[in-house]
């Protein structure tokens, strides 16, 4: 399974190929396409605010099914806000049970526009 991400505005999708990514705040969606169609999974969305103190972690979870090609919507156009972001996509519960399991995961850690001034351009998607 891989996932992509595409910038409002922009019509091209970048592979989320490395584990870790930088970006920078602004509205995202993001797809994930894999080798089985019609499919149920699981997703998992965590977001860590890192400017609140304490650090506060938001969860999203909720089951989809991948369409004939394999794609499947992790979230629609969503305005990705500062601080770190993990993207989880698993197998249903009977695919463990029948030893079939998988995960996909991305981490994304999402920046102001102006860190890219203090120097921080690691892996940035613009």
């Amino acid at each position: 399974m891989g996932i992509s991400i595409a910038k409002e505005g922009d019509r091209s999708w970048l592979p989320l190929e490395s584990s870790t990514v930088e970006i920078l705040e602004g509205r995202y969606r993001i797809v994930a396409r894999s080798s089985r169609p019609n499919t149920l999974l699981e997703i998992k969305v965590t977001q860590q605010d890192l400017d609140e103190m304490p650090p506060v972690r938001r969860i999203q979870k909720r089951s989809a099914k991948t369409n004939p090609q394999g794609l499947v919507v992790i979230m629609p156009f969503t305005r990705l806000q500062p601080g770190d972001w993990e993207l989880r996509c698993t197998g249903d519960l009977m695919d463990d049970m029948l030893g079939k399991g998988w995960v996909q995961r991305c981490s994304c850690r999402c920046c102001l526009s102006n860190s890219i001034l203090a120097g921080r351009r690691t892996n940035f998607l613009r």
